[in-house]
């Protein structure tokens, strides 16, 4: 029996004292559900879904777990049912933009976050409002709440800028991952994921390249063990025409990533082509082939593998 479908779940004709003993074991399976494994937690969210069929917050819950296991599509019902019942929701088009994203719709990821996003921008600018109001009500639960509103729309605007970048529409994901670092200047991920559309996108221009440059090290700064962030670094100083500078910041990615030695994981393979490319620029041609061969075997189709290949053919 699976707890659970689609929009006709839950089921109907259940005596109410069944509701008031279902939601009774839901909550304390919900509170032991921290220190379970993901199975619990899961069960624990279906089972107060099951017992409050118009709680639109337990039906995230749902999909969240579910989100989190790595089953998006499963998880885009349960987003998609709360909004069909309440569209200004915008947690729940954030989320159905993430499903939507791991499904690999990133055109439909980038509407549905765009939706999240222009829903959240007024509140958060009403609370901003407030907060510099005299008169307002208690300054410490307001500064909370303009904090959270703050943090979820800088996910939202940085997710919305790669799902964008991802689905070709450049001038969207960099209006978006903009927006994202003004909120929220302290962002690793926004000034990386800034960064890489402006070095990815704009390779050989010197502006981009320069402020690609900016958001990187800033990235860095804020984050220094982050594989995603030392990479993109490594791939603006590669564009910049400094190979002996991206291989270190490559090599510090992939050690990051858990790529040394043995088999890389597959995202290290765009590092990888990358660091083929420096250690081809530096006439190191044993190092680059064997980075080149080492980022084929993780990602055959990672980006830059044609450029790789080329530069070490030299």
């Amino acid at each position: 029996m699976i707890l659970g479908g689609g929009p006709g779940w839950p089921p109907p004709e259940v005596p109410p004292w069944a509701w008031h003993a279902v939601f009774a074991v839901a909550v304390a399976t919900l509170a032991a559900g921290l220190a379970l494994t993901w199975t619990g937690r899961l069960l624990s969210a279906r089972l107060l879904s099951l017992a409050r069929p118009s709680d639109l917050e337990a039906r995230l819950l749902v999909g969240y777990y579910l989100l989190e296991r790595g089953r998006p599509r499963d998880a885009l019902a349960h987003f998609r049912w709360v909004v069909a019942r309440r569209p200004d929701y915008g947690e729940a088009h954030h989320w159905e933009g993430l499903a939507l994203a791991q499904s690999g719709d990133h055109a439909g990821a980038a509407s549905a976050l765009e939706v999240a996003a222009r829903i959240q921008r007024p509140v958060l600018e009403r609370l901003e409002a407030a907060s510099r109001d005299p008169e307002a009500s208690p300054a410490s639960r307001l500064l909370e709440r303009l904090e959270a509103s703050r943090r979820r729309t800088v996910d939202t605007l940085s997710a919305l800028g790669v799902a964008a970048w991802r689905a070709g529409r450049v001038g969207q994901a960099l209006e978006a991952l903009e927006g994202a670092v003004g909120l929220e200047p302290g962002s690793a991920r926004a000034h990386n994921d800034l960064a890489w559309v402006l070095v990815t996108e704009r390779p050989r221009e010197p502006e981009p390249l320069g402020r690609a440059l900016l958001h990187a090290e800033r990235a860095v700064a804020l984050d220094p063990s982050s594989a995603a962030c030392l990479g993109t670094l490594g791939a603006v100083r590669l564009r910049q025409g400094l190979p002996a500078e991206a291989a270190g910041l490559l090599e510090r990615a992939l050690q990051a990533r858990g790529a040394t030695g043995g088999r890389a994981p597959r995202s290290a393979a765009t590092d990888l082509c990358l660091l083929a490319m420096a250690r081809a620029a530096l006439g190191q041609e044993g190092p680059a082939r064997e980075a080149l061969d080492a980022a084929l075997r993780a990602g055959p189709e990672a980006r830059w593998r044609l450029e790789a290949e080329e530069a070490v053919r030299g």
